[in-house]
């Protein structure tokens, strides 16, 4: 919402995350994507915390962030370093503030380009596999633009109540429904 009115200014769509993603080489990460009411943050951090014990390199994407915006991008259960997230999120800003073919283009928002930019890590970083929390929803939700084949190795949700009214639906069932949107 904007400070001065009640006018929603979320806008659900993926095709400015689309546009940006598309910039970049494909997503090829193994991935578990997790979307709910309650409980996915908590759901990502023990599925993370158990695949880190079995020896596996791990990258995390959760929201919101707790105290920096980085802490939201985990390898290895630790937050990526300060110069990993800002060399990486400079050159998914420079690719966002770049038109399409010479045309001025949307620009991402700002959780589309966080969550460009933990994709970027992840691959750059070539964890063993990522599990990537829903920011809001799930099918239109930034972190829907996984690549639909191959990458996606479990789909999960939890719980799930009112939440979000203006944007998902006023009942579970309808809430749900958005949810179910990440389901490959």
């Amino acid at each position: 919402m904007s400070i001065n009115s009640t006018t929603p200014t979320i806008i659900l769509s993926l095709d400015r995350i689309y546009r940006l993603v598309n910039k970049f080489p494909a997503f090829t990460r193994p991935t578990i994507h997790v979307t709910g009411t309650n409980g996915k943050g908590s759901v990502t951090a023990l599925v993370a915390s158990i695949l880190h014990e079995t020896g596996l390199r791990v990258g995390r994407f959760n929201s919101p962030h707790l105290l920096h915006v980085r802490d939201s991008i985990s390898i290895g259960l630790k937050p990526v370093s300060e110069s990993r997230y800002f060399e990486t999120r400079s050159i998914v800003d420079r690719a966002n503030d770049e038109g399409d073919k010479g045309e001025e283009a949307p620009r991402a928002s700002l959780f589309e380009a966080l969550t460009v930019t933990a994709m970027r890590i992840f691959e750059e970083e070539a964890v063993d596999i990522a599990v990537i929390e829903v920011g809001m929803g799930g099918r239109l939700d930034s972190t829907n633009v996984l690549p639909e084949k191959g990458v996606v190795k479990v789909s999960a949700m939890t719980a799930v109540d009112v939440d979000h009214v203006q944007w998902l639906g006023s009942t579970p069932p309808e809430i749900a429904r958005e949810k179910a949107g990440i389901a490959r």
